[in-house]
């Protein structure tokens, strides 16, 4: 089955949509594990300890989301249509 070519108001959504997949992806990234990270004391094995676990816990979830997010929502584009998965990954968004 060939694909079909977006047009107008279609392709502008897919594009400000990547874009807006690619600035969240950048700044999750880059401000949210330091940011998780100086809530503990890094003094206290305690702290250290706590570090380490938040560190897992956000590594975990950044898999399990790129997971989910490679079949569950490819499977439901594919059988469904482009608008339930974008509709998955928006609502997963907000």
């Amino acid at each position: 089955m060939p694909c079909e070519p977006v047009h107008g108001a279609q392709a502008a959504i897919l594009f400000i949509s990547l874009y807006l997949v690619a600035l969240d992806v950048g700044v999750i990234k880059g401000s949210l594990p330091p940011h998780g990270a100086e809530q503990f004391d890094g003094e206290t094995p305690q702290g250290r300890k706590q570090r380490s676990t938040f560190f897992n816990y956000f590594v975990f979830c950044l898999s399990c989301g790129g997971l989910i997010a490679v079949t569950f929502v490819v499977w439901v584009e594919d059988n469904k249509g482009w608008q339930w998965g974008f509709g998955i990954s928006t609502l997963a968004i907000l």
